[in-house]
């Protein structure tokens, strides 16, 4: 047994410096592990995954420059879509307008001037059109819609909510609704004080428009 144990000693070695690095060592792995995961694995797994984010910021430069190209071609693509919905759009105002138009001679306003107004806004973040310039675009496309309205003979059309009264305000949404009776699908609307202002035969023919439209 001494000869064993003599032997034993003989093959160990210590190494003071060996022992600091290896207790450094372990001091590094567990504050590895409150940092990044509670095991060896964990900290691995932790490293291959900011070693995967890492590669793809490094290579962000070229991938910017792809989704740019990109980019460019699809707002260009929507300049070409929004121009067609544009022009489509203008061709039903002036169906939309006349019809309107229509329907306030029946209710004693024939005198009114109504026009639905299509603008667009130029802006340097727009859509690039096929005929060139950028406009401002949202979901609906690049067209600024406004119902405008002259309720006196001789005046410019005006916006509509800034020159009618509550009466004629209800009175041209009972237009507009009747027009658009058979595209629209609000289920409840409210007229106030439909009938201020006008004469029996008047409020005949908003009762009749009002219980069609129903």
């Amino acid at each position: 047994t001494a000869r064993d144990v003599r032997s034993y000693g003989e093959n160990l070695s210590y190494d003071p410096r060996r022992l600091e690095e290896v207790q450094n060592r372990l001091e590094l792995i567990k504050s590895l592990e409150r940092k990044y995961g509670s095991s060896i694995r964990g900290v691995l797994e932790y490293q291959q995954k900011a070693r995967e984010e890492l590669t793809g910021i490094t290579g962000s430069g070229e991938s910017c420059a792809q989704l740019e190209a990109e980019r460019e071609k699809l707002k260009k693509e929507m300049g070409v879509l929004a121009i067609k919905l544009s022009k489509r759009r203008g061709q039903a105002a002036q169906k939309l307008a006349a019809v309107v138009k229509k329907e306030l001679a029946d209710l004693s306003m024939a005198r009114v001037d109504f026009a639905v107004a299509i603008t667009q806004e130029n802006s340097a973040d727009g859509i690039p059109l096929p005929e060139g310039g950028t406009c401002k675009y949202t979901a609906a496309g690049i067209d600024e819609v406004q119902f405008e309205a002259s309720t006196n003979p001789g005046e410019p059309r005006k916006p509509l909510e800034k020159i009618a009264s509550t009466g004629e305000i209800s009175r041209f949404l009972l237009a507009l609704k009747s027009a658009l009776a058979e595209a629209d699908t609000v289920p409840v609307l409210i007229f106030d004080e439909i009938d201020i202002g006008i004469g029996g035969r008047s409020g005949e023919v908003i009762g009749r428009k009002l219980w069609k439209l129903a």
